[in-house]
């Protein structure tokens, strides 16, 4: 701890931080995980402490209510992950950036009303170690005891548990970790499991026949839905694609306005295909993707001009702006052959509307495993209805795209 003390102001803060301390060293031997949640609110700090408690129970949990306040606490003491609340995004921008080198991780924690407050730090080098956890409502948490908490407010914060443990895997007894998403995955043709529909008593096929009985000549685009826990799982994928794919490709990620553009910046660096944030009007390109900027459904249009993109502030689809089920809908309508449609990670059942219209157009319909989901909400929808023609994880996924496209 003297050593953490010893801080002078003639060194960058995020510089400083990541030569001193000692983060890395006691996950070697403990499972203390060591978060400082950032907010004002009495109640949504208790809400989050009580939740890790629960969760982690040699954790080390600290609050600040200003970014000032948490700075100087992350002068002091080493932590893991820091959990801002969106009321501070105004004042973030500078404390985010001094972190560029660091093992520290964000949760923001924002209300589906809150998209401007996000525009401060959207170019911040830090947006790929960003999780964004949406609340249920603004006032939500707020006023009310954390023992007597509704069903939206208890997945909320099982949400952002799971995001936790993503970021701090847990250290199990024989002292290896646990997977992690971004460890090499097995062959291809071994890992993608075959799913079981129950509800229907129908099987789906293996992906194995499946590739041999379809080619990426069968469809007319890629269109992929997704939410939290999204962008890593989007960036896992889109990796293995070492080669352009030669139709469009549509995605739309839950996320606050504001982020799209450097989502978008992301996923081009990581692989073969370049991606842009959609605008009103863009046409519809081979080989480039779209993403559906925050707040606006993404819809497509056909004219005497051919397809472009619609940009609408209309009513929330399944609570949300932008929704997946609109687009998927387009996308089976519009083209002359079936798409094939992605439902990755996300809470709630945003999708499984738009990926019974990708199944009624014959096209194809795939989902994240289980167990590499950060919530498994969305895809379980899909699952449970019998739309998924099998499931993995981001990257065998990916593998599996890349093969059927290449494929003569």
């Amino acid at each position: 701890m003297d050593q953490l003390l010893k801080y002078s102001l003639r060194e960058p803060f995020g510089q400083w931080y990541f030569n001193k301390r000692p983060i890395l060293n006691h996950r070697e031997e403990t499972n203390q995980m060591r978060a400082i949640v950032v907010s004002s609110q009495l109640h949504l700090r208790s809400a989050i402490r009580n939740s890790i408690g629960r969760s982690f129970p040699d954790s080390i949990v600290d609050f600040a209510s200003s970014v000032e306040l948490a700075r100087t606490k992350l002068s002091q003491s080493p932590f893991d992950i820091a959990i801002l609340h969106d009321e501070q995004m105004n004042n973030a921008r500078s404390f985010i950036d001094s972190f560029n080198k660091t093992p520290l991780h964000f949760i923001i924690v924002h209300s589906v009303s809150n998209g401007e407050s996000f525009k401060s730090i959207s170019s911040s080098k830090l947006t790929e170690k960003f999780t964004l956890i949406q609340k249920p409502f603004p006032e939500s948490l707020q006023a009310r005891n954390s023992d007597n908490l509704s069903e939206e407010e208890t997945l909320f914060l099982n949400d952002l548990i799971k995001s936790c443990q993503k970021i701090f895997p847990p250290i199990i007894p024989n002292g290896g970790q646990n997977k992690k998403i971004n460890e090499p995955v097995p062959n291809l043709t071994q890992s993608i499991r075959t799913q079981k529909c129950e509800t229907y008593k129908k099987s789906t096929k293996d992906l194995n026949s499946l590739f041999s009985e379809r080619s990426g000549k069968d469809f007319s685009c890629l269109v992929i839905g997704s939410s939290t826990g999204g962008p890593d799982a989007l960036h896992l994928f889109f990796k293995q694609l070492t080669t352009p794919l030669h139709l469009p490709i549509f995605i739309v990620q839950h996320i606050p306005a504001g982020f799209t553009a450097k989502l978008a910046e992301t996923l081009s660096a990581v692989g073969a295909i370049k991606f842009s944030e959609a605008k009103h009007g863009d046409a519809v390109v081979n080989g480039h993707g779209l993403l559906a900027p925050g707040d606006w459904h993404m819809r497509l249009k056909r004219d005497a001009g051919g397809l472009s993109i619609q940009l609408l502030q209309t009513e929330y689809i399944n609570s949300v702006r932008p929704a997946v089920d609109p687009l998927f809908q387009d996308a089976s309508e519009l083209f002359s052959r079936p798409p094939l449609g992605i439902i990755f990670t996300g809470m709630g059942e945003d999708g499984q509307l738009g990926c019974q219209a990708v199944v009624k157009a014959k096209g194809l319909v795939l989902t994240q495993s289980e167990a590499s989901c950060v919530v498994y909400g969305m895809p379980r929808a899909v699952d449970e209805a019998c739309l998924s023609s099998g499931s993995g994880t981001p990257a065998e996924l990916g593998q599996f795209i890349q093969l059927l496209f290449a494929k003569p």
